[in-house]
């Protein structure tokens, strides 16, 4: 089975209101997948983990 290297990062929009603009972000919670600094995927709004994995699976 291959490994895969992820980075979860999690970004308090009120503390860091510019990299909310930057990204986009318009509600809460905002999942973005990135590759390579090329947004692959986004989701706005809650996600069960069997999607997440379901996502992941499929864009990576």
């Amino acid at each position: 089975m291959e490994t895969i290297d992820l980075r979860w990062v999690k970004v308090n929009v009120d503390m860091h209101k510019q990299a909310a603009l930057q990204c986009q972000i318009k509600s809460i919670p905002t999942l973005i997948l990135f590759q390579k600094g090329q947004e692959l995927w986004r989701h706005q709004g809650e996600i069960t983990s069997e999607e997440l994995k379901d996502i992941l699976v499929a864009t990576i």
